[in-house]
Parts: structure tokens; sequence; C-alpha cells
């Protein structure tokens, strides 16, 4: 199998939203990332709040998000990179046009690769996943402006980013017309 093919054939991990809160320990009514939230020290789980003191930030500030148009899905895609693990993680979320969650699933894949690379792979798993579940009218949101950018124009790119972008376009083309995927600057990379 081609790198690339070892890219594209990523490790799922689906989780209810039940699960989200185990993992985090928190309550439903304290998620919701459609509203600014700023988790301080005494705010966050025990088992997170070690690794944001190994990361130096005592704070973290979930960034507002936009609910999606009437009748459509909003697509939260982002992706995380590990070089301690060599991994790549990839982080999906979908909510309704309430901005409630609908459905959420966790990737990864390895050996660590290219930001672009990783980002675009996620892009990838993200569309595999709505037309497997048929879902229409998804508004695919990333933090990558480079993979949103090579994804919207037709250019010809032979590198491993541009075959994945390439196959992103073709899936798209044949299963998700009625939807988009647009560049989400509130997320930070």
């Amino acid at each position: 199998m081609s790198r690339v093919g070892r890219l594209l054939s990523v490790q799922p991990i689906s989780l209810r939203i039940g699960e989200l809160h185990n993992i985090f320990g928190l309550k439903e009514q304290h998620v919701s990332l459609c509203h600014k939230v700023v988790l301080g020290k005494t705010q966050v789980p025990h088992r997170i709040d070690k690794t944001l003191e190994k990361s130096g930030t005592n704070n973290r500030e979930v960034v507002e998000c936009t609910k999606p148009a009437r009748d459509r899905y909003k697509y939260n895609i982002d992706a995380s990179f590990s070089s301690s693990s060599n991994m790549v993680g990839i982080g999906i979320c979908l909510r309704n046009d309430s901005g409630v969650f609908v459905l959420a699933k966790t990737n990864y894949f390895s050996p660590l690769c290219d930001v672009d690379v990783g980002e675009a792979v996620s892009l990838h798993t993200s569309l595999q996943w709505m037309v497997a579940l048929r879902f229409v009218n998804v508004d695919f949101a990333l933090n990558s402006k480079i993979v949103v950018d090579h994804f919207k124009l037709d250019i010809v790119d032979h590198s491993k980013f541009g075959c994945i972008i390439s196959t992103c376009r073709q899936l798209f083309i044949d299963s998700l017309q009625n939807s988009r995927v647009e560049f989400n600057r509130s997320q930070a990379n």
C-alpha cells in the first residue's frame, strides 16, 4: 500500500456524547462549544489539568463558533500532531442547525506527517464519514486555510497533499454537491 493509501486508511474511534462527558469528567450542561467559555484551572478535570500544566498553559479558551444555516449541519474538523507518539489525531464534531451536538468521531494514524497532509487527511476522513452516513447539506469547517484554498481551486498537484485533495474533491463532487467546505478563522491552528 502506498504512503498516501496508508494515510487515508485511519483507525476509527467513534464516541457518543456520554463517552465524551466521561472522558472529560464534564456534565452535559457544561459542554457547549457554541458559546464562548473560558476554562480556568478550577474547572478543568484533573487529568486534563496535568496536560495543561505540562504545556505551560493554565487557561484554555474555547472560541465561539457559529451555528449553521437553517436545515444544514456544521461539521468542525481539526487535526492534532504528536511528535512524541509519532501520530496524527483527527477530531470531528457535527452539530445541527440549532447548534446542538449530533455526532462526534476521532481517528488517528501513524506515522507523523506534514501538517498540511494531516489536515487534508482529516478532511478526507470527514467526507468519507458523511457519505457513509448519507448526510446532506453539510458545512465542513476547517481551520487549515491551505487545505480549504487547495480544495476550492482546481490545481494539478502530484504531491501527497495534492493527491489527497484531489481524492477529497472527487468524493465531494460524487456525493456531497449540496455541501460546502469553508475556512473557519475562529478555531486556533
